[in-house]
């Protein structure tokens, strides 16, 4: 054997080709696992982290506040129309801001300490029309006090509404579809990882009969 076939035999411990049918190769077998397993754990990683940003953006925050932040009461002492402009949020001055988030100057006491801020909810919602966020301030008068919650172990943080984003139901609903389908894709990769295209049909066989036995029963 020459020098260059032990070269290529030593850098390649695995055929990338399997065994000759008629006039035809079939493709490595190795090759053919380990693409269809990365393939399903791109769909898998990807619904992890999508799964993981829903949860750490909004519904993390949106159950704290619910269940751990204290009821109080707060006096407004201001309020501001803040405009979106490239991803910036600035004061509202440009008719070029294409969303709007209001934010109500609030002002309460904590254990003897005053504390104040510019708040309105935890997710720090903006929209799309200057008049629905006019009509969210407008709901607040000056000097007024109002209800609110803050956060136990950071005072300086508190919300005037609190409650739960209803289609963040709908939205999880993606991410997870991609954790089972990129989860069972991938255990199904490994489970059949090395074996032959007959061994795969005959356990594809053997489960179709028990399900169909099952059934029968």
């Amino acid at each position: 054997m020459s020098d260059n076939r032990l070269f290529f035999v030593a850098k390649f411990p695995f055929r990338l080709y399997g065994k000759k049918r008629g006039d035809r190769r079939t493709g490595s077998q190795t090759l053919g696992n380990a693409g269809e397993a990365l393939f399903f754990a791109f769909f898998f990683l990807l619904g992890m982290a999508s799964l993981g940003w829903l949860l750490v953006r909004w519904v993390v925050p949106e159950w704290r506040v619910m269940h751990s932040f204290v009821p109080t009461s707060c006096r407004v002492v201001g309020k501001l129309l803040e405009s979106e402009v490239g991803g910036q949020f600035l004061p509202q001055v440009s008719e070029e801001a294409f969303r709007y988030r209001p934010r109500i100057h609030i002002q309460y006491v904590v254990e003897g300490q005053a504390h104040e801020t510019a708040t309105y909810d935890i997710d720090g919602e903006s929209f799309p029309t200057r008049e629905e966020a006019q009509r969210i301030l407008d709901g607040f008068v000056d000097g007024r006090e109002y209800p609110c919650w803050y956060d136990p172990a950071d005072p300086d943080s508190a919300v005037l509404v609190r409650g739960f984003t209803w289609w963040l139901w709908i939205v999880s609903l993606v991410p997870v579809s991609f954790l089972i389908i990129g989860g069972a894709g991938l255990i199904w990769a490994l489970f059949q990882w090395g074996k032959s295209a007959e061994h795969r049909s005959v356990a594809v066989t053997r489960v179709s009969a028990l399900n169909l036995l099952q059934a029968n029963s």
